[in-house]
């Protein structure tokens, strides 16, 4: 028999050359750097931006819009108004958007408690605003619905009695 030959040079089991070893390292670096990097800054934007998104109590206003109402203050002085609710609760919102017409007679009551000699300008407005909060708030509170936080006064017109 013939003696074997030996393996030509490089195609054995000896290992790679310390720089080729470097190389992948350096390779996986990159990739890990190229990858992994943008995907934990994504990961942490979209745990950000559920935070954000999360109601709290403290939430901004929802508006609801009234029609204008009339009535007569107490001192005889013709009035019209149209104001704008900050209705924070659906349950809110829906109640006043259904019961149109009871929120404005309340409004009315509102207007008709009002005495507009007492006051001029924006005291004059935030009374009648604040009379108007709580009539309605007594309304949501006899009918088992969170109250509204804010009567905003749009637009207020008081003739001369």
């Amino acid at each position: 028999m013939a003696a074997p030959q030996p393996a030509p040079p490089g195609t054995g089991n000896t290992p790679p050359p310390a720089s080729d070893r470097q190389l992948l390292w350096w390779v996986a670096a990159a990739v890990f750097v190229a990858v992994g990097i943008p995907a934990a800054v994504a990961v942490a934007m979209s745990t950000v931006r559920w935070a954000d998104s999360a109601p709290e109590a403290g939430s901004g206003p929802s508006w609801v819009r009234m029609q204008s109402v009339k009535g007569t203050s107490r001192d005889g002085a013709p009035v019209r108004l149209r104001a704008t609710l900050d209705a924070p609760d659906a349950d809110t919102r829906e109640f006043v958007q259904r019961s149109g017409q009871q929120v404005a007679i309340v409004m009315q009551l509102g207007i008709a408690a009002h005495d507009s000699r007492g006051s001029s300008g924006a005291q004059r407005v935030e009374r009648l605003s604040e009379a108007i909060r709580q009539r309605l708030n007594g309304l949501l509170e006899a009918n088992d619905v969170p109250p509204v936080r804010t009567v905003l006064i749009e637009d207020l017109v008081v003739g001369s009695p």
